[in-house]
């Protein structure tokens, strides 16, 4: 990837197509983050208070329209998650770089529709987007949120080689944040992993 702020890529394997986001996604996003019981596996920590519960179609183009903008303005990239075999959109997948600490990590936030809240999905989406992140970010560290009832999510996590990370992620109000799991890739950004 070049500069994944001024042409946003389209990822694609067997299983899943990540793309940019289009105000035709609504209707099917509104599955998802309509869905209260989607909801609990969603992160929204350091997002002000969004728990990204969007009942209506009116709150989720809205959500669409300040995704799109903080695409625009390189806050984060958010991709709409489409199941190749369907071609329905099942969720939306978000990476940026963040610096904690003395590191610099780059977050992934991965919403699914609750019936694809399943360990095949989350991996082909990993798949899928994970071999890309060196090429895009600065980041050689990839971190996600896994509530620990998310057991499925666990499990793909697991399989992709995340563990448990120990560290505390503080928001820029200064609350700690917890349950995130660590991937670390070799080699330097910039670069894709050696195969």
């Amino acid at each position: 990837m070049a500069d994944v702020y001024q042409r946003q890529p389209t990822l694609a394997s067997e299983a899943i197509t990540l793309r940019p986001l289009r105000e035709e996604d609504a209707k099917e996003l509104l599955r998802v983050y309509g869905d209260e019981r989607a909801v609990p596996c969603f992160n929204g920590d350091n997002c002000h208070g969004d728990t990204f519960y969007y009942p209506t179609l009116k709150r989720m183009r809205e959500a669409l329209d300040f995704w799109r903008f903080s695409y625009e303005h390189g806050y984060f990239v958010r991709w709409s998650i489409v199941e190749n075999a369907t071609a329905q959109v099942i969720g939306t997948v978000e990476l940026f770089d963040r610096e904690s600490g003395a590191e610099m990590d780059a977050v992934l936030r991965l919403d699914l529709r609750w019936d694809r809240e399943r360990e095949e999905t989350i991996v082909a989406v990993l798949e899928t987007l994970l071999p890309r992140v060196l090429e895009g970010f600065r980041s050689r560290t990839v971190v996600t949120k896994c509530w620990p009832h998310a057991t499925q999510r666990r499990q793909a996590l697991e399989w992709f080689g995340f563990a448990p990370d120990s560290r505390a992620f503080v928001g820029n109000d200064g609350t700690v944040y917890g349950d995130y799991w660590r991937l670390d890739f070799p080699g330097e950004p910039g670069r894709e992993p050696d195969a």
